[in-house]
C-alpha cells in the first residue's frame, strides 16, 4: 500500500472511538466515517451540521468530538476575512468555542504538501479536565 495511505490518521478512527468517553460525535465529512465497520459505527452519533455540534442548555452534545481539519479550517480562516455569509462567522465561532476545550490533535507522521489527509481534533465535551481525550 502507498505510505502516504498508511500514515493518514483517519486510519485510527476505530481505536479513537473506542477509547473515547461516550457519546461520541464524528463529523459527517473527512473524519474517515466511511472506514468504519458497523460496530464502531453504532458507537457514533454523526454530526452532518453545526446545529449537531452546538451547545443546548450550557453542555455539548457530546463527550467526545472527532473532528476533521478539512471542515473546520475552512470556517478558521474563511471567517478571518470580510465580505463572507453570516454563516461563516457563526461556523467559525462555534469551532472557536469547542476548542477551548481540552484536546488533541492526530496528524499523519508524513509532511504532506496537499490535501491528503486531515488533522483530527479529539475534543473532550464533558469536563474541565481531559479524561476522555486520548494518548496517540
Amino acid at each position: 500500500m502507498n505510505d502516504w495511505l498508511t500514515t493518514d490518521p483517519r486510519l485510527e478512527l476505530a481505536k479513537l472511538i473506542e477509547n473515547a468517553s461516550k457519546p461520541v460525535v464524528v463529523e459527517e465529512h473527512d473524519t474517515g466515517l466511511e472506514l468504519l465497520d458497523a460496530s464502531s459505527k453504532q458507537e457514533v452519533i454523526v454530526a452532518d451540521s453545526m446545529g449537531d455540534l452546538y451547545p443546548k442548555d450550557g453542555s455539548y452534545p457530546f463527550c467526545t468530538l472527532i473532528s476533521s481539519s478539512f471542515n473546520c479550517d475552512r470556517f478558521l480562516i474563511g471567517g478571518q476575512y470580510s465580505g463572507q455569509d453570516p454563516s461563516v462567522y457563526w461556523k467559525r465561532q462555534v469551532y472557536q468555542d469547542i476548542f477551548k476545550n481540552p484536546h488533541r490533535d492526530f496528524v499523519s507522521n508524513r509532511q504532506s504538501y496537499s490535501f491528503i489527509s486531515p488533522t483530527l481534533r479529539v475534543v473532550n465535551g464533558c469536563s474541565e479536565d481531559s479524561a476522555g481525550v486520548p494518548s496517540p
